[in-house]
């Protein structure tokens, strides 16, 4: 595969730990499977200047000590906030995107051996979430609200006295969901999109026919047609391609025939966030089947001529948009499967 990634990302390694890799490294992240998956994620920025070092921030009946305890990415670099007041607030100005969903995100854990509660805030000092409850493990916590003042997104914490927290990495970026977190250090930061891309020797896709399969994981989704995942002949005319859809739904198109469109497919299962998704659809003139978790979604019986080869696979590409999702495992097969394949190869 060729990958592109204009910027350096972090991504949590096998041993559990956050950790930063360059620029046009492909990232495997281990924070939903045992195994590793391909990460790929859209362009988003830390709103917040500064992430990580506490001594920035402005402080209400709070004391915070800078490089307390060691944080997730396994660096002494957490900082602690002992609360002295149940007004007690830490906060740090960040603009946030008007008219569109934000999302606040923290690594929080407890620091006194009880549970502690925090909150996220807004412009203004209005509480704009419920409590969120810091254990004595290392817990990201997130927040998605919709932004409707440029001034929104300060964050912070406490609606108890005896409140003791360690925080690491805090972050603000427009967008339905958390990404993988952008270390700041006196500007906002940028991630650029990831794109994952492969032009196949001859003979390895059936001009005609084959079968495409997915082990997946889906992030959640609140924007229709970005694209997942695409196979398509070198000029993009002839495309098969999986989109999302409202409600962390997907859709399957077909366009061939120079493409013209020859199948579309509308699930509408919600899937809910990472859901472990076990997708295969052929593409044969006259039988077309979608496969997901072992069941039969749809089929076609719909004729279309592939006349030039679809030999380019991409993966969450610049055609459609940035989505994010989790790839296990992505099978070829030059041929239709059958029914009894498909449901084998998909079953969970």
């Amino acid at each position: 595969f060729d990958f592109t990634r204009a910027s350096s990302a972090t991504v949590v390694n096998k041993a559990g730990l956050i950790e930063t890799v360059g620029s046009g490294e492909p990232r495997i992240d281990f924070s939903n499977d045992a195994k590793g998956a391909l990460l790929l994620e859209p362009t988003r920025s830390n709103l917040y200047t500064y992430s990580n070092d506490v001594s920035f921030w402005t402080k209400s009946n709070v004391i915070t000590t800078s490089d307390y305890a060691i944080s997730p990415d396994g660096t002494q670099n957490a900082f602690r906030a002992a609360f002295s007041s149940s007004a007690g607030a830490l906060y740090i100005n960040a603009l946030g995107t008007t008219g569109v969903n934000n999302t606040l995100s923290v690594w929080a854990k407890s620091n006194n051996g009880s549970s502690n509660k925090f909150r996220f805030f807004g412009n203004g000092f209005t509480i704009i979430s419920n409590d969120y409850v810091a254990t004595d493990e290392w817990q990201r916590f997130e927040f998605t609200y919709n932004c409707s003042n440029v001034t929104s997104g300060l964050t912070g914490a406490s609606d108890s006295a005896t409140n003791d927290i360690l925080f690491y990495g805090f972050q603000h970026e427009a967008g339905s969901y958390a990404t993988s977190y952008i270390p700041t250090q006196g500007s906002a930061v940028t991630r650029v999109a990831e794109s994952c891309s492969q032009t196949a020797p001859d003979g390895v896709i059936g001009q005609a026919e084959g079968t495409i399969f997915l082990d997946s994981k889906m992030a959640l989704q609140s924007i229709n047609n970005y694209q997942l995942f695409s196979i398509n002949n070198v000029g993009g005319s002839d495309r098969i391609r999986i989109l999302t859809a409202t409600g962390n739904r997907l859709r399957f198109i077909y366009q061939l025939d120079g493409g013209a469109l020859a199948y579309s497919f509308y699930n509408p299962t919600d899937y809910g966030n990472l859901t472990s998704l076990k997708i295969a659809f052929t593409y044969k003139s006259g039988d077309i089947k979608v496969y997901i978790n072992g069941v039969l979604v749809d089929s076609s019986t719909n004729t279309f001529t592939i006349a030039e080869k679809l030999i380019d696979i991409d993966i969450a590409s610049s055609a459609g948009g940035y989505s994010q999702m989790f790839f296990n495992n992505v099978k070829l097969y030059n041929t239709a499967l059958t029914d009894a394949e498909l449901q084998t190869l998909t079953t969970i």
